[in-house]
């Protein structure tokens, strides 16, 4: 992921090779996960370029995203396990 400083990428394949992913990947990412890649005319089927200063910061995002995701669904695990521990010991201390 190393170019010149100002570079500027000026095709699907050479931002695909800038990230280390396949050209249907980064289109996906476009689509999907709203990478940050420019055009010349709002059209789907027009020329496409992006400048990796922009897709360092929105990598850095994403990744940051998904450490707080895990951490929110790994507490939210760790909050139903108490809640079901919970539960077995109340229901243990009921009369039968």
């Amino acid at each position: 992921m190393s170019t010149p400083e100002g570079a500027v990428l000026n095709s699907w394949k050479e931002i695909a090779n800038y990230l280390d992913r396949g050209v249907r990947t980064v289109q996906r990412w476009e689509s999907q996960l709203a990478l940050p890649v420019h055009r010349f005319r709002p059209a789907k089927r027009t020329p496409v370029f992006a400048f990796p200063s922009e897709l360092m910061t929105w990598l850095e995002t994403i990744a940051l995203n998904d450490r707080t995701r895990t951490q929110q669904l790994a507490g939210d695990s760790e909050t139903a396990e108490r809640l079901r521990a919970g539960r077995h010991q109340r229901a243990g201390r009921r009369p039968a």
